[in-house]
């Protein structure tokens, strides 16, 4: 393993050749702590000098005629704001309006396309994420949380939550740096059967048995208790991974009750049966 600090190149880029694929996924995880304005510049400011750091290998690279083959850069599907059931495929445009989460990506997703091209011009793909399933983080802990006390739904629960299992997200990232159609593209990183946040929450409570589940949590208290960052919680993004789909990519969890049986049962909380 080689050790990186997230911002220069680093030692790891003499390991760079006409072969490598580079993946970047790094950046402060926006669901940390409440979203201060000394953390949002801090989100923001961790994933713009990842990229510079990705840039400076990438051009040392290629000056000595080792260009990389591809670069694959993380993005997220916040990049479309909160859009309600508008289907969002990897087509659909980033709102103009004032959004702090699309903001943070349309400057990333802009900086990581001029960095590519001043660095040799090296295949650049970018992948909008969504929510990835996952036991150890993400949005999937905080929800169960939810359901523990008994939620069955966040705000009206209408909106579309852009999932994706841990299993498919780390294969279609695989996927996308083996498919030369999608060099210089930006596709949707999410599964094909986006739910809403009360179908989430009523499977987590299928899935553990709990049969109280009821609540409706309203959007003041919890706007109130976690700021701007509330927004992860209430926006609706209703996306579809057309690139993959039309490429053949074979999603293992397509449905959202098999994904959060896998991922539940990470935790051996849940005996599936």
């Amino acid at each position: 393993f080689w050790e990186w600090d997230g911002e220069s190149g680093g030692s790891w880029q003499r390991l760079i050749d006409e072969s490598t694929v580079l993946v970047n996924l790094a950046g402060e995880n926006p669901g940390a702590k409440r979203w201060t304005a000394e953390f949002k510049k801090a989100i923001q400011a961790s994933r713009l000098k990842a990229i510079e750091g990705f840039g400076e290998a990438i051009q040392q690279a290629t000056e000595d005629g080792r260009g990389p083959k591809c670069w694959v850069q993380a993005s997220a599907v916040g990049v479309y704001g909160s859009r309600g059931s508008e289907v969002l495929d990897d087509y659909a445009t980033a709102p103009q309006d004032d959004c702090f989460r699309s903001d943070c990506c349309k400057h990333l997703e802009g900086l990581a396309a001029r960095t590519a091209r001043e660095s040799g011009k090296i295949p650049l793909i970018i992948a909008r994420i969504g929510h990835v399933l996952s036991a150890s983080g993400g949005l999937l802990p905080h929800l169960d949380l939810a359901s523990m006390f008994g939620a069955s739904r966040l705000g009206d629960g209408q909106q579309y939550v852009p999932w994706i299992h841990i299993e498919d997200a780390a294969a279609a990232l695989v996927f996308s740096a083996t498919s030369k159609a999608l060099f210089n593209q930006t596709f949707n990183l999410v599964a094909p059967n986006p739910a809403t946040n009360a179908e989430l929450l009523q499977y987590l409570a299928t899935l553990q048995r709990r049969h109280f589940c009821c609540l409706a949590v309203p959007q003041k208290p919890l706007k109130i208790a976690f700021g701007e960052s509330a927004t992860v919680i209430f926006d609706s993004q209703r996306c579809h991974p057309s690139w993959l789909l039309s490429l053949g990519f074979k999603f293992r969890h397509e449905h959202l009750l098999s994904a959060l049986a896998s991922a539940e049962c990470l935790l051996g909380e849940v005996a599936w049966q």
